[in-house]
């Protein structure tokens, strides 16, 4: 949201659901990740799943500070 405060990307990528005037929705999914992992009790079995989201963000990341360099 704030890539979209700053005009950066367009305001239709904006979250349309707040819970809070902060970062709710992503406080609940790794409030319910870490809930998660705990009640496996075994890191290997979310290691994949947790591997593959940052290594998407590191990417995301990665991308938007290259098109921002180009523009």
């Amino acid at each position: 949201e704030a890539m979209v405060d700053d005009r950066i990307l367009p305001s239709v990528l904006r979250a349309r659901t707040k819970l809070v005037d902060g970062p709710g929705v992503p406080l609940l999914m790794s409030t319910a990740l870490a809930i998660v992992a705990v009640a496996l009790g075994d890191l290997d079995a979310i290691a994949p799943l947790l591997t593959m989201f940052f290594l998407t963000t590191y990417g995301t990341v990665n991308l938007v500070a290259g098109l921002e360099a180009l523009s």
